[in-house]
């Protein structure tokens, strides 16, 4: 600490002498600051430092070179055809290949550039390159797509590098896929050329670098650093002055030579300016800052990416201003330096404490904003993996702010609804293409309203695609952070194959319902046949038994007890007939109305199996349709058969009931019940016959049983007009 303090007191001691021996550092050349491209507010610092007398104030001449196509900033530099120039942070790259150049302060603390491609040609990330013919010149940012692409997994050779013409028309017209491009400057213009572009920056995959980068050659800041500091001093300065004042220096690069003559305007260099305020970012950081950590890591990345070569390392590429300053004024001055006055000295040790706690809080204020920027690149990092993991899902996503305004899509939005992110940019737009109709478009406006207030899932809506397709899409919206998330899901297929699906049962109940009707027809025709004619002929035979018996005077025995045993085979045959003819068409139905009928089949029922049935009808008489008469007989008839094999009764309790709109059947015995569960896994054809029969009639049917405790079944029936 006291060597330091005295190295420092030496120092200080040395400037307090300077003005009483008159030295100055100038130079008579005229210095050459080259830029690297054309006049645009990309360099508006310089013009401010120049024009509004800060490199004079330095006693500096300074000369501003125009760049041009095909130019290299770092040989200009290193051929000594120019003095200091702007480069990105493929600066270092040049350096580890032997370039003896030296970085004086970074502009831009994010890089600028970024591949560009029409939004039509769907080039959205570094794999979509692949194949592709990409402009792109080594001098401007080629190095970092090329470690953006090997962080990929992609190898740069695998796409179509051609030189760059810096001529917009060849994208716009198909020449090229993709170029690399600034920014500030290119989207602008080809979005004021009505064309729709997207872009694939560096920053989003990891690649985190400076740009613009002021840099000199090392042999000058050998020979005269003072100057050195001189020019980046005054050269920064301006740039305070060209942020602070954005209209003045629009106005003055508009007249300075072929600026207007490229058909650049007001506007546009405006935007450019808004622009790099966001990559400048002049109110969290000082301007030329650069941080050695960072470079480092840059370094990292290009020797992971084997882009340079292991063993490089930083060794004389960053400037401190301070060291170069101190050893230029120890290399200059020490042979004039004398014993200072005591009031120097006292001036001096009182200043050093001030300087020490200076520079206490300096180093705490680069602390924090080193912490900003790391907490900003964490931020764009975690954005980046929300994109790309976007990107990979199946379903449409739409991100947008609170007011509506669209931060992101991703493909698959795209790919199902067909627009794009320029063609959809606010939440009203979007709801005007994708609801036409206006019954839609309301639901639409309320169901996202609530959506905003808190998570909410939404029925199904159709939306109209850019093709003019409809699709039905259910999706969901919840709202975080300040951002509201939709995830869509297209159910189009689903609905058309539910829809089928019902058609398909529907058509295949009222076949079913046809061939009950048909069959129910023959069941009549021939109980009708079996009945009138079958029937006839064997009452007529049973006669004509009785008839002959009675002829014969003296009849054998053996022949009486033929004639008996002909006879009894006639009756028999007389009740299979009837018999088989009412199991085809119940003969009551034709012969009574609907309720006697049903109150026939009840004593038959008690007769036969011995328990009691007791039905409860109308006091009016039932006026039912034919087919509705005889499904509802079929089934009661059914159902008493389940229960004289299956239930174990004593007895039973039926009871219709009729409203304006249904007829109901309710059949209630005191049976031993059974599991309504298991009884819905095994086959009871019987049940199931009841079933379909009440589902062709659109009717319900419900089964309520407890083992131990008896079952309840229950139809209802929908009344036709007219039944």
């Amino acid at each position: 600490m006291h060597t330091a303090r005295v190295k420092l007191f030496w120092i200080a001691a040395s400037l307090c002498v300077l003005p009483f021996f008159g030295f100055a550092v100038t130079t008579g050349d005229t210095i050459r600051l080259q830029l690297k491209w054309w006049h645009q507010f990309q360099f508006a610092g310089y013009y401010a430092a120049d024009i509004k007398g800060f490199y004079k104030e330095q006693n500096l001449n300074v000369k501003i070179l125009p760049g041009r196509a095909g130019m290299s900033p770092v040989e200009e530099v290193v051929n000594n055809r120019a003095d200091f120039s702007i480069c990105g942070s493929d600066l270092l790259y040049n350096f580890c290949n032997g370039a003896p150049v030296v970085a004086l302060g970074a502009l831009f603390q994010h890089s600028p550039y970024t591949i560009i491609s029409l939004a039509k040609s769907n080039i959205r990330t570094p794999a979509d390159l692949v194949r592709k013919r990409v402009m792109g010149s080594k001098d401007q940012g080629l190095v970092e797509i090329e470690a953006m692409l090997l962080k990929e997994g992609i190898s740069p050779d695998s796409i179509h590098l051609l030189d760059h013409t810096w001529n917009n028309n060849d994208l716009i017209t198909g020449k090229v896929d993709a170029f690399t491009g600034y920014i500030p400057t290119e989207p602008f213009q080809l979005t004021r050329a009505g064309v729709s572009v997207s872009y694939i920056s560096p920053i989003d995959y990891g690649v985190d670098f400076y740009g613009d980068v002021l840099f000199t050659s090392n042999n000058l800041l050998k020979q005269n650093p003072v100057l050195v500091e001189q020019f980046r001093e005054a050269s920064f300065k301006g740039w305070e002055y060209a942020l602070g004042h954005v209209e003045e220096m629009v106005n003055y690069i508009l007249q300075l030579p072929g600026v207007k003559e490229r058909g650049t305007t007001k506007t546009e260099l405006e935007n450019e300016a808004a622009q790099m305020q966001k990559l400048i970012l002049p109110t969290l950081v000082e301007i030329g800052h650069m941080n050695e950590g960072r470079w480092q890591n840059i370094l990292n990345t290009y020797q992971s990416l084997h882009l340079i070569p292991a063993s490089k390392k930083l060794d004389k590429f960053l400037y401190i201003p301070a060291k170069a300053a101190s050893q230029e004024v120890l290399k200059k001055l020490l042979y004039i330096i004398a014993a200072g006055s005591a009031v120097f000295l006292f001036i001096l040790f009182y200043n050093l404490q001030l300087r020490k706690k200076v520079k206490q809080r300096t180093q705490q204020l680069q602390q924090e904003i080193d912490k900003h920027i790391l907490t900003q690149q964490l931020l764009q990092k975690s954005e980046r993996e929300f994109k790309r993991m976007a990107e990979l899902l199946p379903l449409p996503l739409r991100v947008e702010d609170n007011e509506g305004k669209l931060i992101f899509i991703n493909k698959a939005f795209t790919d199902t609804f067909g627009y794009t992110h320029d063609e959809i940019k606010d939440l009203s737009t979007w709801l005007l293409k994708a609801h036409l109709n206006k019954e839609n478009l309301d639901i639409a406006r309320k169901v996202r309203k609530e959506g905003y207030l808190a998570n909410h899932a939404v029925s199904p809506l159709p939306i109209n695609c850019k093709d003019g397709s409809i699709k039905i899409i259910e999706f969901n919206i919840s709202r975080e952070d300040g951002k509201v998330y939709i995830i869509y899901n297209d159910i189009t297929e689903k609905r058309k194959a539910e829809e089928e699906l019902k058609t398909s049962h529907r058509q295949l109940r009222e076949l079913a319902m046809h061939l009950e009707e048909v069959r129910e027809e023959e069941r009549v025709k021939i109980a009708r046949d079996i009945h009138d004619e079958l029937g006839q002929l064997l009452v007529a035979i049973k006669f004509d038994l009785s008839f002959l018996q009675n002829m014969i005077n003296q009849p054998s025995e053996a022949l009486t007890d033929k004639m008996k045993a002909l006879i009894t085979l006639a009756d028999a045959s007389l009740v299979s007939v009837r018999k088989i003819a009412t199991e085809l068409r119940p003969y009551i139905l034709d012969k009574y109305e609907f309720t006697e009928a049903l109150q026939a089949l009840n004593k038959d029922f008690t007769k036969r199996w011995k328990i009691d049935c007791h039905l409860t009808v109308p006091e009016q008489p039932l006026q039912l349709n034919d087919n509705l008469t005889v499904n509802l007989f079929r089934v009661y008839q059914e159902a008493l058969n389940n229960v004289a094999k299956h239930a174990a009764a004593t007895a039973v309790q039926a009871v219709i009931t009729v409203d304006a709109y249904s007829i109901s059947l309710t059949v209630s015995d005191n049976g031993k019940g059974m599991d309504t569960n298991e009884q819905s896994t095994r086959k009871s054809w019987g049940l199931v016959g009841m079933r379909e029969r009440i589902l062709r009639l659109n009717g319900t049917m419900r089964i309520d049983s407890v083992p131990g405790k008896g079952t309840t079944l229950r139809i209802v029936l929908p009344l036709e007009e007219g039944a």
